[in-house]
């Protein structure tokens, strides 16, 4: 019996991590059409942004009970290809967030995809942030801004570990 604890307890967390891992965000913008798929992270209902009628790049937002939160923002930038609008949209939003530097991280993350992820504190709440930039190579970007609350040790580890094999389809 002693043996047998260990063993379920192994395979209960395997089952657990692949399942974690098995989910994916799919996000999916109507005109222009992309639709970014973020493994790794749960699927969250979204819906129309509330800024949409203010500003018209903000698409869709989304969130979940447990803290997690999706938006997705189309801003255009006059003949910019997908490194192109990843780049100018990095720099933007260092600038708007202002975050820690040496806790940036910035990488590839698929064929026409880029990372931005960082701790975001505000007095002593921290929250996640992951940014994917691309655009369609014809000056229409995409962003998709997902945030995390309340996250655990195990939570931020594998945040700051994620984020890769990131797909963006361009219709």
């Amino acid at each position: 019996m002693r043996l047998c604890i260990p063993v379920l307890l192994a395979v209960s967390l395997s089952m657990w991590s692949a399942a974690t891992y098995a989910q994916e965000l799919v996000v999916r913008v109507t005109d222009p059409n992309f639709t970014v798929t973020v493994p790794g992270q749960p699927q969250v209902q979204l819906g129309p942004h509330p800024s949409a009628a203010q500003n018209p790049s903000a698409r869709l937002l989304g969130s979940s009970s447990d803290g997690f939160t999706v938006s997705a923002l189309t801003p255009k930038a006059e003949g910019a290809t997908a490194q192109q609008c990843a780049s100018w949209l990095v720099g933007s939003t260092i600038s708007r967030y202002a975050p820690d530097l040496a806790a940036v991280q910035f990488f590839p993350a698929g064929d026409n995809a880029w990372v931005l992820l960082y701790p975001f504190k505000i007095e002593s709440v921290e929250q996640l942030k992951a940014h994917v930039f691309s655009g369609n190579n014809k000056g229409q970007c995409i962003e998709v801004h997902m945030s995390r609350l309340g996250a655990s040790e195990q939570q931020r580890q594998a945040w700051f570990a994620g984020f890769r094999s990131i797909t963006v389809k361009v219709q």
